[in-house]
């Protein structure tokens, strides 16, 4: 009789347990994805993303735009056509990727200009004028240096600056003309286009001559003033600092500026003017009083029949004598004969200046 070994399944899968493992796992998930499937579970149609891993949203601040920033200037009739231009450095202090830092020179005549920029928050600082007389003006202390935000908008954002009343060529300090010259060089080094070319080598020339302007100078100064001027001569030919830097070229449009000018801001006041109008000037009346006679031999006689008897015994003597009649005057002041008038009046008092808007300053 064949003797079979009869199948023993405790014995199979100590022997196989890892392909026992295997095959219960592969049962258990075609069992799991049939229920889920037949209850609407596990649903997939087509164009399903897959699921996607969290992502960090990180928040920035918006991008600058171009716009512009209107300068005006307050300052006495010291600062003028033949004055040092003002001065001023912007530099960027809010937080983006291109800083700007750059000067800029605003002409002393017209007082007044407008810079294209990006927007954002800057620190301005402004620096003294040399005057065409050697008079200094500094600016006052709210604007020597101060902050700014310029707002992206189609109108300018407007700021003035203000100087006080100018120092006397003879009360200015050369360490001060010498601050103002070193600037005026660093300016040019870094500054826009308004301190470049043409305009660079003017603005050195006037502080030359303005320092040589001041007698009160030593001649000393002068020098350093004229050295100071040579070197920066050469920057003024580099490139010049831009002022927009976070807006791609193509799309910037021209800003042309506003035009306008400057008229002077009165005030209506009662001037008090009463007059005294002479009608008799005053004057020294003569008034005759007395007379004498001054003979010849140098007697003095105060009546005619004296001088006569005189004369008489002096002929008796043989000697001839003649007499000349001397008044004796004084003078009394008499006062002049005069009136009152009354020229009281109104009359318009400058008490400073404004700028007055022409044409609107506008992209294109």
């Amino acid at each position: 009789m064949e003797n079979k070994e009869k199948f023993n399944l405790k014995k199979w899968a100590e022997t196989h347990q890892n392909e026992a493992i295997s095959s219960a796992i592969a049962l258990g998930a075609a069992i799991i994805m049939f229920i889920g499937t037949a209850t609407g579970i596990f649903s997939f149609s087509e164009g399903t993303p897959e699921p996607q891993q969290p992502v960090e949203v990180v928040e920035q601040a918006p991008a600058p735009q171009v716009t512009v920033l209107d300068i005006g200037v307050m300052a006495d009739s010291k600062v003028g056509e033949g004055s040092t231009p003002i001065i001023v450095h912007i530099v960027s202090i809010d937080d983006r990727e291109t800083p700007l830092d750059f000067y800029h020179a605003i002409d002393p005549d017209k007082k007044k200009d407008q810079i294209v920029i990006d927007s954002g928050r800057y620190k301005i600082t402004t620096f003294g004028i040399v005057n065409s007389d050697g008079s200094i003006s500094f600016p006052e202390k709210d604007s020597k240096e101060f902050e700014i935000t310029v707002q992206a908008s189609d109108a300018p954002t407007r700021t003035y600056i203000n100087f006080g009343e100018a120092t006397s060529a003879d009360k200015v300090a050369a360490s001060d003309v010498e601050q103002i010259s070193d600037l005026i060089k660093t300016a040019i080094e870094n500054g826009d286009e308004s301190l470049k070319g043409e305009q660079g080598r003017s603005i050195l020339d006037r502080i030359e001559k303005n320092t040589q302007a001041n007698n009160h100078l030593a001649p000393e100064v002068v020098q350093t003033v004229k050295k100071s001027t040579e070197v920066a001569k050469t920057a003024t030919e580099t490139t010049a600092k831009v002022t927009v830097v976070e807006v791609t070229p193509e799309i910037i449009q021209t800003w042309v500026p506003e035009k306008g000018h400057w008229e002077p801001q009165v005030n209506r006041v009662w001037v008090e003017d009463v007059v005294t109008v002479v009608d008799t000037p005053a004057y020294e009346k003569k008034i005759d009083d007395g007379s004498y006679w001054f003979c010849s031999d140098g007697t003095t006689l105060y009546t005619p029949s004296d001088v006569q008897a005189h004369i008489s015994e002096q002929a008796a003597q043989g000697i001839t004598v003649t007499a000349r009649q001397v008044h004796n005057y004084i003078y009394e002041h008499v006062d002049a004969v005069t009136h009152t008038e009354d020229h009281s009046h109104w009359s318009d008092e400058v008490v400073g200046v404004s700028w007055v808007v022409d044409e609107e300053g506008h992209w294109e």
